[in-house]
């Protein structure tokens, strides 16, 4: 049995299953870009301990997903359109280089398994976007997990968690579903194929495409 942190509450809560919960909660819009965060709402909210909460908020810091100022506290990092632009720099770079990995190892049962997230991104379309976007985004990081390279796996989905507050707001008002959706069936073609140089090309345009569509939508930012 794995030894417990002297941070781990009775509860078995740990620091790490905190910062998952509340890396999730930003994912899923439930604190926005710049808002600050209460260790006593958040503790109420997750039914956790005050010790763990801090050390969770800490490795968020860390990631970069939370921003810590001695006056105002910790808030969900907000990110400018330079910002922004260097995510989708290092995603065009990082992500593609997964397509050949991810040919190699996908099962018959992994490539059933991405169908089924493609076909319920579609059906939820305009009806839901919050499913939506949740079924995207973990669309894309069950096909990166796929490659089996943890490190690089883990740098991406970092990236993935900084970003998914902004793809939530602008996506749905950039025209961009459709285009997304079409792309996702690309991938999928390319894996079914075996055809690791389409499933990069097709990644890659994913990427840049939610880049620009995202800095179109997003005259607001800084």
């Amino acid at each position: 049995m794995p030894q417990k942190s002297a941070s781990t509450p009775a509860n078995g809560v740990s620091p790490d299953d905190i910062a998952h919960v509340i890396r999730n909660a930003i994912a899923d819009g439930l604190y926005a870009p710049g808002e600050r965060l209460s260790q006593v709402e958040l503790a109420e909210r997750f039914a956790v301990s005050r010790i763990p909460l801090r050390e969770a908020l800490r490795t968020l810091v860390s990631e970069g997903l939370l921003e810590h100022d001695q006056r105002r506290g910790t808030a969900v990092t907000a990110l400018n359109r330079e910002r922004i632009k260097e995510i989708y720099e290092l995603r065009a770079l990082i992500e593609p280089s997964f397509a050949t990995e991810i040919v190699r190892n996908i099962s018959r049962a992994d490539l059933e398994d991405l169908e089924r997230r493609v076909d319920e991104i579609e059906r939820t379309g305009a009806s839901d976007p919050d499913h939506w976007s949740q079924e995207n985004f973990q669309m894309h990081l069950e096909m990166y997990r796929l490659a089996r390279l943890p490190i690089r796996y883990d740098a991406v989905s970092r990236l993935y968690y900084l970003l998914e507050p902004y793809s939530r707001m602008y996506v749905h008002n950039s025209g961009g579903r459709p285009r997304a959706e079409s792309e996702h069936r690309d991938m999928i073609a390319a894996l079914r194929a075996g055809d690791a140089a389409a499933l990069e090309a097709a990644i890659l345009a994913h990427v840049l495409g939610g880049h620009e569509g995202l800095l179109e939508q997003a005259n607001d930012l800084p």
